[in-house]
Parts: structure tokens; C-alpha cells; sequence
């Protein structure tokens, strides 16, 4: 009986997207934790709840390239996504009309989100180079204006954080398109790893984190809290370095390692938020 409950939860952990919410949330929980304002929990929970609803929504359209890169994940969502998708949607609604009656400006970040992730599942954008990082990266960002537009402020600081977080997820992006390879040639989806191989993409990756660590660097000149990137970018970094020249990786390295910048971020954060002044609302 052991075995299968632990298989069960790791598919959860890996499958679900659950992990990879919290890790968006935890921008924004970042985000206000930098800029020294409250923790507004709705504006927490709505970027939860759509980074969630969008992640198991796009499981759905891409169901075909997943039977060929994990078809394993493909028979989660099977079992597990509608489930999902309805707690998922419940959530969202519930959070974004909270946040629409404080701020009409947040609620349309807070929309924004689904509406690229519509464009890029309906119209099929991914097969277009580059586009897929970028919307994603884009909606990811979306994390870090809400708390700007929550607040009615928009600064260089909020401004060069949201840059941080877009550079760090579309390096992100782009190394979880190392395992999906196969599929990605067989469906003639171009991705840097399908066009320049795996050493190029590896590089790309390295010249796209260096202006985020002068980015990071300077705004520890405006406030030390800042300083909490800098770990974050080398953890992006290590997972690049040690990505393999193969396709073939343990269930683990994108499951966990690829990602696990946002165990450590939350784990740093909830440190701080109880070892410092930090407001919760």
C-alpha cells in the first residue's frame, strides 16, 4: 500500500503543476517582500490559481506532443484533470473579483495571463520559434506587475524586477525544451534545442542570465533585500551548466531540479517574512 501512495504523490508533485503555482506565486510573494509592501493574500492566490488554471488547460491542447515526450503525464490528466481544472477555475474567479474591486488595473494583469495562454494553445503559437518562450515568460512577468498595479506604483525598481523575472523564466523555458525534443521534431515545433542543438542552447541560456546579474547587482545598490536574486540566478545557472548533451535525463532533473529555484525561494522568504517586519493582510 506505501508504494503506490508515494507513487501517487510524486506524480502529484511532478504532473500537477501545483509546485510550479506556488513557484509563480512566490514571485509575487518576492515582489512584495522587495518593494517593502503587505502580503495582499488575494493577489497572492489569483496568481495561484491562473498560473494552475492556464498550466492544466494547455495539458489538454497539448495532449499529443505528451503522448510522445511523457506519457506518463498524459495519463494524469486523464485521470486527474478535470478535477484540477474545476478547483483551479473556482479559485481564479473567486480571487480575481476580489482583486477587480480593489484595483480595475490589477484584475486586467491578473487576466492577461489566461488571455496569452488562449492565443498560444488556440492558434498554436508554440510552433513558431521563440514565441512560446516568450509568451510564456511574458505572462510569468505578469506575477510582478500585479503587486505595481495593486498599489498604483510603477517604479525602475518594479520595473527592472519584472525584466529579472521574465530573463529568468525564459531561460527556464528554454531548458525544459531540452527534454521535449522528440516530440517537438516530430510535431515540427521549432525550439532552440530542435534548431542549435543542446551546447548552443546552453550558451544562449549563460549570455541571457549575465544582464540579469548586473540587473540584480544594481538594485542591491538601491536596497540590500534585493540581494535574495542573486542566489536565485545562481541556481538557474547551475541547472544550466550541468544539463547534459543527451535527451535523456532522470524523472527528477524537470520534475525537481529544473524549478527548484522556487522551493528555495519560498523557503527564503517564509525565513524572512518571520524574521523581519513584514506586514500580512
Amino acid at each position: 500500500m506505501t508504494l503506490p501512495v508515494k507513487n501517487a504523490i510524486i506524480s502529484f508533485l511532478v504532473y500537477s503543476y501545483v509546485p510550479g503555482s506556488i513557484g509563480v506565486s512566490n514571485a509575487t510573494l518576492l515582489t512584495f517582500f522587495i518593494l517593502h509592501y503587505p502580503v495582499i493574500w488575494p493577489v497572492v492566490l489569483v496568481v495561484f490559481s491562473g498560473a494552475l488554471l492556464i498550466y492544466t488547460l494547455n495539458r489538454f491542447t497539448d495532449i499529443h506532443e505528451d503522448a510522445i515526450n511523457l506519457p506518463p503525464r498524459v495519463e494524469f490528466f486523464r485521470r486527474y484533470g478535470k478535477t484540477i481544472l474545476t478547483i483551479a477555475g473556482i479559485l481564479y474567479a473567486c480571487s480575481l473579483g476580489i482583486v477587480t474591486l480593489h484595483s480595475s488595473t490589477a484584475g486586467i494583469i491578473a487576466i492577461l495571463p489566461i488571455i496569452i495562454a488562449f492565443l498560444y494553445s488556440h492558434f498554436r503559437l508554440k510552433k513558431f520559434f521563440l514565441v512560446k518562450n516568450i509568451l510564456i515568460s511574458t505572462g510569468f512577468t505578469c506575477s510582478v506587475l500585479i503587486v505595481g498595479a495593486y498599489f498604483n506604483d510603477v517604479t525602475i525598481r518594479i520595473l527592472l524586477l519584472a525584466i529579472i523575472i521574465f530573463g529568468a523564466i525564459l531561460v527556464n523555458t528554454i531548458i525544459f525544451d531540452i527534454k521535449d525534443q522528440k516530440g517537438d521534431k516530430l510535431c515540427q515545433i521549432q525550439t532552440i534545442p530542435v534548431k542549435c542543438g543542446i551546447r548552443t542552447t546552453k550558451v544562449c541560456c549563460f549570455v541571457l542570465l549575465l544582464p540579469l546579474f548586473l540587473i540584480a547587482l544594481f538594485l542591491m545598490t538601491i536596497d540590500i533585500r534585493s540581494s535574495i536574486i542573486l542566489p536565485i540566478l545562481g541556481y538557474i545557472t547551475s541547472y544550466t551548466y550541468f544539463s547534459g548533451d543527451s535527451e535523456q535525463y532522470p524523472w527528477w532533473y524537470f520534475g525537481l531540479y529544473v524549478d527548484g529555484e522556487f522551493i528555495y525561494l519560498l523557503g527564503m522568504l517564509i525565513i524572512l517574512f518571520m524574521a523581519g517586519p513584514v506586514h500580512f493582510n
